[in-house]
């Protein structure tokens, strides 16, 4: 493999790619949805989506990393700031051709994440209030294009919660790794994706699970819950040098089991939740190789 086809893959954060099919698909079964090649459509939409987002995050922040990351893709000059800027904008319409083929509500939501996705990129401030809401809101609506692939009106609550929780977490974690690049002093801020993610589960435990699924959704909820109650422990108030960016990857694949809890709401899930929990170790052990944040 050659040194330019390494910065194009780690510009993608392969750690993370796991955790994107997962957000359409669990809105989609939440959502009561039926029609499998939409559902597929959907997720391969906001994976393509997401790498956008990726590559397109990598451009506008070009002159923060090129003094806190100059090892980087595209500040090292590996990859040419042009190149990348392309890249990012064809996966960009690529998404919106995939999601296309799922359906116009789907095209819709494909275009509002898109939106919601430069928006955060080119326009919201690095670590602001507003830039943290607008990258909660891009996995939102990730959810979001499966809850429109399934395109039942009005939408089942649980489908909602998923999403609002999901991207409420994404924004949580996202607060913590705004200083991940210098020294942090953490404050109760470290227990809120636990929070939000016990509140989320909570819920949809007590809207879609039945007496027949209820027991797999408990075992995966509650596992979610203790191993986020570890990685924060872990972390402590005083993270130490570099353990910022492992728990926020650590973080970002506990979204594998959010997601998976989702899904075994429905029979016809049980197999996604159980290919989104053994994707857990292949993206822990991406992570070795390649950084999450």
């Amino acid at each position: 493999m050659t040194k330019k086809s390494k910065a194009w893959i780690s510009l993608l954060r392969p750690p993370n790619l796991p955790t994107v099919p997962g957000d359409p698909l669990a809105g989609w079964f939440l959502a009561g949805g039926t029609g499998v090649p939409a559902a597929v459509a959907a997720a391969g939409a906001a994976l393509l989506f997401y790498i956008a987002g990726l590559i397109l995050n990598d451009v506008a922040d070009i002159e923060i990393d090129r003094r806190e990351r100059p090892e980087r893709p595209l500040p090292s000059g590996i990859i040419s700031r042009r190149a990348a800027l392309h890249a990012g904008l064809l996966c960009g319409l690529a998404g919106l051709g995939v999601a296309a083929n799922a359906g116009r509500a789907v095209l819709g939501a494909g275009a509002l994440l898109l939106l919601a996705i430069l928006a955060y990129t080119f326009v919201t401030p690095r670590g602001s209030a507003m830039g943290l809401l607008t990258m909660g809101l891009c996995r939102a609506l990730s959810v979001g294009l499966g809850i429109a692939a399934a395109g039942r009106l009005p939408v089942p609550p649980a489908a909602l919660l998923a999403a609002a929780g999901i991207g409420s977490y994404i924004a949580a974690v996202s607060w913590m790794a705004a200083g991940e690049a210098g020294e942090q002093v953490l404050d109760g801020r470290r227990w809120l994706p636990l929070l939000l993610a016990a509140v989320m589960l909570g819920g949809i435990l007590r809207l879609a699970a039945t007496p027949a699924r209820a027991p797999i959704m408990l075992a995966i909820a509650a596992t979610t819950l203790l191993r986020l109650a570890l990685v924060t422990v872990k972390l402590g108030r005083r993270p130490a040098p570099g353990r910022m960016p492992q728990a926020v990857g650590s973080y970002i694949r506990l979204l594998l089991l959010l997601q998976a809890t989702c899904c075994a709401a429905r029979t016809e899930g049980l197999a996604v939740a159980a290919i989104l929990i053994i994707l857990m170790p292949v993206a822990a052990h991406l992570g070795r190789f390649y950084h999450a944040s």
